[in-house]
């Protein structure tokens, strides 16, 4: 009897470093996660105040590392295309989220809108629970679609986005001084 061949579905994320405790929640269960991880899509994954730094490798050259107390939820394409988020690698709920783009063009969807960096580009980004938020184009450019009814904002090169949590005033500058707040790792 000739069975059909079971191919094996790719792996589409690697968690590849964990300098401190990182968890994943997949469905209804819940673990401590190790280097070498592969992630399924509609994961979860957390890192705690103690955590200096989380690495999460795509197949398609795309890294995403996480800072200290973030949490992201890694979408599916089919999630993605379903909410209007298109190529979008994650959903970044709190924290702080570097996306390196690689060869594609990256884009993270984050509480103040989609962020998305040019191809070989890197973008940082991060969300307070008091509102306020960062994104800060690293290298190349990135574009800001913003969930409110607010325009599009186009950033190059070093420039920063900044969002108070207070007034909820925007502004964009060229020069970030807060960035002693970016953790280290």
């Amino acid at each position: 009897i000739a069975l059909p061949a079971m191919a094996a579905e790719p792996t589409r994320a690697l968690l590849t470093i964990t300098d401190g405790p990182v968890q994943v929640l997949r469905g209804a269960q819940k673990f401590d996660a190790a280097e070498g991880l592969a992630l399924a899509d509609d994961d979860i994954v957390r890192t705690t105040a103690a955590t200096r730094v989380a690495r999460i490798e795509f197949a398609d050259g795309r890294a995403l590392d996480l800072g200290p107390a973030t949490q992201v939820l890694l979408l599916s394409e089919r999630t993605a295309q379903a909410q209007g988020w298109a190529g979008a690698s994650a959903v970044v709920a709190q924290g702080w989220a570097k996306l390196s783009a690689g060869a594609a063009v990256g884009r993270l969807v984050t509480p103040h809108g989609i962020v998305t960096g040019e191809a070989r580009g890197a973008v940082l980004t991060q969300a307070a629970a008091d509102g306020s938020a960062l994104a800060f184009a690293e290298s190349r450019g990135l574009t800001l679609r913003p969930r409110s009814a607010g325009a599009e904002v186009m950033l190059r090169e070093g420039e920063t986005w900044l969002r108070d949590g207070a007034s909820g005033t925007v502004r964009v500058i060229a020069r970030h001084t807060a960035f002693r707040e970016v953790p280290r790792a």
